[in-house]
Parts: C-alpha cells; sequence; structure tokens
C-alpha cells in the first residue's frame, strides 16, 4: 500500500479528480489504481482567494515496488494496521485525586504569603474594584494552600 501525502484537492473536487491527481504523482493511469482511499483531509484556508482541500490518501496499485522507486518525496510505503482503541479499565486500585486551587492558594504556594496573596487574587479577579466580602474566601483559600 503506498500513502501520498500533500495532494491538494479544489473544495468541490471528489473522488475522480482525487483519483487523477493521485495517479499523475505516481506517473500511472488512473485505471492502474486498485483502491483508493481518504486517509486525511484538512482545509487549507490562509489565503482567502485560494481555498483548497490537503489531503493524504492511501491506495494500491499491482506494480507498487516499482512506482516507489520512481516515485516523487511524499509518496511512501506503508501498511494498513487497523486502528485498535485502547482497552477500557484503570490501571491502578486507588481513587483519583482531583487537585482544585486558585490564584491566592497558587500565589501563596508559589511565594509563601498568604495575606500578600488573598490580596493580589482580589485585584486579579476584580481588576480596579477591591471588595472587602470576597477578601474573606480569598485569604481562607491563601491559607489552606500553605
Amino acid at each position: 500500500m503506498l500513502q501520498i501525502s500533500n495532494l491538494t484537492l479544489p473544495v468541490d473536487g471528489g473522488e475522480a479528480l482525487l483519483r487523477k491527481k493521485a495517479a499523475r504523482v505516481l506517473g500511472v493511469r488512473p485505471a492502474d489504481i486498485l483502491g483508493l482511499s481518504l486517509h486525511r483531509q484538512s482545509i487549507d484556508a490562509r489565503k482567502k482567494h485560494d481555498v483548497h482541500l490537503v489531503c493524504t490518501v492511501r491506495l494500491t496499485l499491482n506494480n507498487e515496488g516499482a512506482v516507489l522507486r520512481r516515485a516523487p518525496r511524499g509518496v511512501e510505503a506503508v501498511a494498513d494496521v487497523p486502528y485498535a482503541p485502547p482497552p477500557l479499565g484503570r490501571a491502578s486500585p486507588l481513587p483519583p485525586v482531583v487537585v482544585g486551587m486558585g490564584p491566592a492558594g497558587l500565589f501563596a504556594a508559589l511565594f509563601g504569603t498568604p495575606v500578600a496573596a488573598a490580596v493580589f487574587s482580589l485585584e486579579v479577579v476584580n481588576v480596579g474594584h477591591f471588595r472587602f466580602a470576597a477578601l474573606f474566601p480569598c485569604l481562607l483559600s491563601a491559607l489552606i494552600e500553605i
């Protein structure tokens, strides 16, 4: 099986055009391609006036070895390995640990200054507006994180 990368195709192009472009890259007739599958496709919209698809195709031929020897860059032989999902389940018998933290706790842990962390987090959360009602929760989270 051969893989051709970076084949450009118009947005409204179909499989027939993709087959023709792949045959042109390999230097064979479109009828020589036994099987063709679209492996990867993305839209290249970096230029407004030139929006196109960039495709990676996998195909099979009768004489893949000879075609591969004279093929340009971007063509390679690949093995068709089907996707196997990973097994489900947990590897560890221990329960998961969820860590929650806020700006006051992170600042306090980083610099070891819980009161400054509480004031700093108040200023970050309420940019330009200092609310004394929010001072206690921020101070509490800073003290807990130490």
